[in-house]
């Protein structure tokens, strides 16, 4: 069966169900820009209660996560939206409070609502009607006649029309761009491959475009062509955002030599926002081990000072290995320049619950959920973590992940069976009065009933060379 810790890779916020208005309300979002606005308004002169910190915020499209930190250091999560399309008695100025990730004190509550009241002027800017869908946020610059033509036809399912608009004004900006090859992303269908390439190519100056289209090319299970797309923007000069776009590609088509070798080229440490391409940079080191490597790194790790980019790399390569103990040495020496990422915390908590420290873990996989994301491979992490202490949240988490691997094609066969078996085991055992024993027994049938065939077969065997040495 496999590790749990071996399979756990990543990055998610865990948040309370999200309660909808009766109406059909307008929904906004959040150009991208404005975090030193929201970083005034959300910190506080005075001590907040208790000895809670804020720690930071983030825009995410038509959401805000806010970060603070109880007397403990544990993080937890606020994630707020347009009050408009809330609902429910947390009104609170601009902003209204969708969810949290744990129980927050009345106090600390409500000082967090006094600061949202004092929120200056935000620039707010509607979603397109693609419920659920925030990837297709519309800009703030997208305000001008042909944008508001492109949206009604990415409204109506019409995008490879998108082409004409962009011949009609080609001085439209880089940001309805993205918006509109989003759209047409989100779309889910593979038909309008071209379409999305087409409207990134034609903007020049907004590489991230195309990079969004090659991305797509995996969930589409045709990683040749976005490839070629990102290739294609190599030869006009060094990126290594794409160069690390095109590794992660080569990877998912098992080609790790290839893989490396683009990796290998880089400069991580000139790399733009190192800490958030490292945790994307792990699957290539996890998935496609090489020992010289894990040598360099760690001697650049062992350092005086330390690289804090291989004791990251070190750290998640032996953890993956199953080495949990030497695993945290590293994670710990490289938590300064991961200290805002989750799977710094994600890793660590899987190297706790693996040496047995339910507490620990516990504890830092909560800390992972609430600092803000969508990977779903948290829920999983979670779920190893509670399955014999809090049976119903760790069927919660793993219903979620399956929903939301459910549209992915980079996921392995293994760990969906895995997954799928856990859930049926937690399913039956559940309200059992000891759960350890009823998991312990269903594996044992389970696996009883697996090897049944060949135990037949065996005996059969065993049989017919008795039969045939007794007539010699």
């Amino acid at each position: 069966m496999l590790k749990p810790s071996v399979i756990c890779v990543a990055w998610a916020v865990v948040l309370l169900a999200m309660p909808q208005v009766a109406h059909a309300a307008q929904r906004w979002g959040i150009p991208a820009g404005q975090e030193s606005v929201l970083e005034a308004a959300l910190q506080t002169t005075p001590a907040w209660p208790k000895g809670w910190q804020f720690t930071g915020a983030r825009i995410d499209h038509g959401f805000v996560d806010a970060r603070y930190k109880n007397p403990d250091g544990l993080g937890l999560g606020v994630r707020l939206q347009h009050p408009e399309f809330v609902g429910g008695p947390r009104q609170a100025g601009q902003f209204e409070i969708a969810s949290v990730s744990a129980e927050l004190p009345d106090d600390v509550l409500a000082q967090i609502k006094a600061q949202l009241a004092k929120i200056p002027a935000f620039t707010w800017t509607p979603l397109s009607d693609r419920e659920g869908d925030p990837a297709t946020a519309v800009p703030a610059a997208a305000t001008s006649t042909v944008s508001a033509q492109g949206d009604a036809l990415l409204a109506a399912h019409k995008p490879e029309h998108l082409a004409r608009l962009l011949a009609a004004d080609p001085t439209i900006d880089c940001a309805t761009r993205l918006h509109w090859v989003a759209g047409v992303i989100a779309t889910h269908d593979g038909a309008l491959f071209d379409v999305a390439r087409d409207l990134a190519r034609q903007a020049p100056t907004c590489p991230r475009a195309l990079q969004a289209v090659a991305r797509w090319s995996a969930t589409l299970g045709q990683p040749d062509r976005g490839e070629a797309i990102l290739r294609e923007m190599l030869k006009g000069g060094d990126d290594p955002l794409v160069a690390i776009d095109l590794a992660l590609l080569l990877r998912q088509e098992l080609r790790c030599g290839d893989a490396l070798a683009m990796v290998g080229k880089l400069d991580l440490a000139r790399v733009p926002g190192i800490a958030q391409e490292l945790a994307r940079l792990s699957r290539i080191f996890i998935d496609c081990p090489d020992p010289a490597l894990l040598a360099t790194m760690k001697a650049r790790a062992d350092a005086a000072p330390p690289d804090l980019i291989a004791a990251f790399v070190v750290g998640s390569i032996l953890h993956h290995d199953g080495k949990w103990s030497e695993s945290d040495v590293y994670l710990l020496r490289a938590e300064p320049l991961m200290k805002d990422e989750p799977r710094e915390y994600l890793y660590r908590a899987m190297n706790a619950f693996a040496q047995g420290q339910q507490a620990q873990a516990e504890q830092l996989v909560s800390h992972a959920a609430a600092m803000g994301g969508s990977d779903p491979d948290v829920l999983y992490c979670r779920a190893m973590i509670l399955a014999e202490h809090d049976v119903t949240q760790a069927i919660t988490d793993l219903q979620a992940y399956d929903k939301a691997m459910a549209d992915t094609l980079d996921k392995t066969q293994g760990k969906q069976e895995h997954v799928s078996e856990i859930l049926a085991e937690l399913q039956a055992c559940q309200g059992s009065k000891d759960l350890h024993l009823c998991r312990q027994l269903r594996r044992a049938s389970h696996w009883t009933v697996r090897c049944l065939p060949g135990f037949v077969i065996f005996a059969l065997a065993v049989f017919v060379l008795l039969r045939w040495r007794r007539r010699r």
